[in-house]
């Protein structure tokens, strides 16, 4: 009995693993999956101080996992209410921009 309920729910895990992350993004661009920032000689300094000069950040994942990405890839590309739908609820990539680095 456990074999036959294990099934339907291993499939649908590799289902939603198998979702590529980079399905919208065109040729030539990166989805930002990380930001660091390097403090040099300065011990005191407090991260939370960049926060109003990060530009861009990632979007939240769990474990390399962005689920807000992923359901925003179930687009059918059709433009109707489901892309709509799934649009609203999900996250758009974060596009690597080289402008914002520095």
């Amino acid at each position: 009995m456990k074999g036959k309920t294990l099934i339907p729910l291993f499939a649908a895990l590799l289902a939603l693993a198998s979702c590529s992350t980079t399905k919208v993004l065109q040729e030539g661009e990166y989805q930002l999956t990380s930001t660091e920032v390097k403090i040099l000689n300065n011990k005191s300094f407090k991260s939370s101080q960049l926060n109003n000069y990060v530009k861009q950040k990632p979007a939240g994942s769990i474990g390399g996992w962005t689920p807000g990405l992923s359901i925003y890839n179930w687009q059918n590309g059709k433009g109707g209410k489901w892309d709509n739908f799934v649009k609203k609820i999900g996250t758009a990539p974060i596009i690597y921009d080289a402008d914002l680095v520095d």
